[in-house]
């Protein structure tokens, strides 16, 4: 039995699929099985799958109808041996010490996720590799939720809703797949995986890389199927509001955020009328739904008066964050006077 499964979903990624499987057959560490899934490709990737499986032992491919990434990732699940699980996206590619790392933390701190840090390159542009120092951050799941609801550009979030940069205990999957159809799917699963874990180690060293494509869904603009994020957002709240008061209060913030986003991209989009007016309403009509459990979270006053300006007129909300972003400017100024006065 390996020690780790190392699952890999593949879908039209010929031009990629070899780094990426030669940067998994590279490891430092050895002990694994490399479970590729060929979801229904139809140009030379399942056959690239078949000749490395002639080559490695370690290597079992599984090839089905197009069914998405989510299901794939489900077929490697239902035959993964490991102690341990991985993913990998077919198109990014792995630092060669990334596993034998990850191993080893998660045994010495016996933990149940651990975490590395990644980087995003573009393609036929040179990695700049870092050689940074090694440091260990120590999550329980509520402190790695804490941060997991960090805003994207906090320096200090490192609990990101992605599923590969991450090793796992394969107990954590027992009752657990990846929803079906989804283009978002990873979203649908962290909060769990991070929810029910007793100790998460997040480990500050770059160890995946992963392609920013120019075709890549998480690039494209606004789309029907875009909404499933915000759909997405209104789970996880939904979710902690039954489960955990505290920890609903920071997903409410995410949530009534992503509310006033996907409005706005609904406004500069190229939807027809009546589609335009249809998601309108829905994003408005959740709002109105969920006000009073955003008051029974105790979310931040600053979050519930956007939300009641956004309920009043849309842009009201601007004019709100412009006024509270000056306020929270002159706190901080009035701060940095107080400090300087108490010095002196």
């Amino acid at each position: 039995m390996p020690e780790i499964s190392i699952i890999v979903p593949v879908y039209n990624v010929e031009k990629y699929l070899t780094r990426c499987i030669d940067s998994i057959l590279n490891q430092t560490f050895t002990d694994f099985e490399l479970i590729l899934v060929d979801d229904g490709s139809t140009d030379k990737s399942g056959v690239i799958c078949d000749k490395y499986s002639k080559i490695d032992s370690r290597i079992k491919v599984i090839h089905s109808k197009n069914e998405g990434a989510a299901q794939a990732r489900n077929y490697g699940l239902d035959i993964a041996k490991g102690k341990f699980i991985g993913f990998v996206d077919s198109d990014d590619y792995i630092n060669r010490d990334m596993y034998q790392i990850l191993y080893e933390n998660i045994n010495k701190y016996n933990c149940d996720i651990c975490v590395c840090g990644h980087q995003s390159f573009q393609d036929k542009v040179k990695v700049a590799f870092e050689d940074s120092k090694e440091e260990i951050i120590e999550f329980d799941n509520k402190l790695a939720l804490k941060n997991y609801f960090l805003d994207y550009e906090d320096s200090e979030r490192v609990m990101y809703t992605i599923i590969w940069d991450k090793l796992y205990r394969r107990e954590l999957f027992k009752n657990l797949r990846f929803p079906k159809g989804k283009i978002c799917e990873d979203g649908y699963v962290i909060y769990k995986l991070l929810y029910n874990s007793k100790k998460i180690i997040y480990i500050n060293k770059t160890l995946y890389y992963y392609l920013q494509r120019s075709d890549s869904i998480s690039k494209t603009k606004f789309s029907l199927k875009t909404l499933e994020v915000y759909d997405d957002w209104k789970e996880i709240y939904h979710f902690f509001y039954e489960e955990n008061i505290y920890l609903s209060s920071l997903a409410a913030k995410f949530y009534i955020n992503k509310h006033i986003r996907t409005y706005n991209q609904i406004l500069e989009s190229n939807l027809n009328s009546m589609e335009y007016e249809k998601y309108k309403k829905i994003i408005k009509e959740d709002l109105k739904k969920d006000l009073i459990k955003f008051f029974k979270s105790k979310v931040r006053a600053r979050y519930l008066f956007r939300c009641i300006a956004f309920l009043i007129n849309y842009r009201l909300v601007r004019y709100l964050d412009k006024i509270i972003n000056l306020v929270e400017f002159l706190k901080y100024k009035a701060d940095i006077f107080m400090k300087r006065v108490e010095v002196n």
